[in-house]
Order: structure tokens, then sequence, then C-alpha cells
């Protein structure tokens, strides 16, 4: 079992780091804050942000160029 879970959590790409807080919660937070409601790409954005001050296994390469492209769609 531990042998699976291993080989399909380095299958994820774009993890999200939220931990144990639920995609619900934290768009209702960030609704209340800007007092309307949230794109998918500010959604996307936002559980996958990093903090600067920790240390990470793998690179967000992918997750940043995602993002980046997201916004240049969005102005567009």
């Amino acid at each position: 079992m531990s042998k699976t879970n291993t080989e399909n959590w380095k299958k994820l790409v774009n993890p999200h780091t939220t931990g144990k807080k639920s995609f619900a919660l934290v768009r209702n937070k960030l609704e209340n804050k800007k007092r309307e409601s949230l794109s998918l790409k500010e959604m996307f954005a936002v559980t996958r942000a990093r903090k600067p001050d920790r240390t990470y296994k793998s690179s967000n390469k992918d997750t940043s160029s995602k993002i980046a492209q997201m916004e240049e769609i969005e102005i567009q």
C-alpha cells in the first residue's frame, strides 16, 4: 500500500500547498477579503503558492509556468 502511495505521489505535477485546509475554506476566506468571487486561475495560484522560507523536495517550475500562461490568457 505505501509503495503504491509513494508512486502515485510522484506522479503529481502540481500539488496543492493548503495542507488539511479545504479549498472551500480557502475560497470563502479570500472571497470575504476581496468581496467578489475568485476565478479558477486565482484559486489555482493561491492553493499552489509556496512559502519563501521553506525548502521543498521538488521544483515548482511547471506550476509557475502554468500560472504565467493563465495570466497571459486572462490579459488577452
